[in-house]
């Protein structure tokens, strides 16, 4: 699932919070995917993760409109690339359960395949 994971990340994002550029994280995947299964492991396993996952750089981003106006801007938030692995791979494996079990009710279409 991790190898799964990394190999759909756009390699030409800018740098993260933690300072790892993706194509490095790319390029050593194969490296790096055992150790990151024990570390998603125990992170599970003591409900905790680690504390630069919990930061982010958040930017600004102009939409339309009235430039000196708030609201036409959206938040764009830069956090840890392996947070963002492990993220996708829960959101995955939710989605699974859900929809192999039918726990979307006929009217969630919002968000959805």
């Amino acid at each position: 699932m991790i190898l799964k994971q990394v190999n759909k990340l756009y390699v030409n994002k800018s740098e993260r919070l933690d300072l790892m550029h993706l194509r490095f994280v790319c390029e050593i995947r194969h490296e790096i995917a055992r150790p990151l299964a024990i570390l998603f492991d125990r992170s599970f396993e003591s409900k905790q993760i680690p504390t630069i996952w919990k930061c982010a750089n958040i930017t600004p981003i102009y939409k339309k409109g009235r430039k000196d106006k708030a609201y036409n801007y959206r938040p764009v938030t830069l956090t840890c690339i392996l947070c963002k692995v492990m993220e996708s791979i829960v959101r995955d494996q939710f989605m699974e359960h859900f929809l192999l079990n039918k726990l979307f009710t006929n009217r969630q279409f919002g968000f959805l395949k």
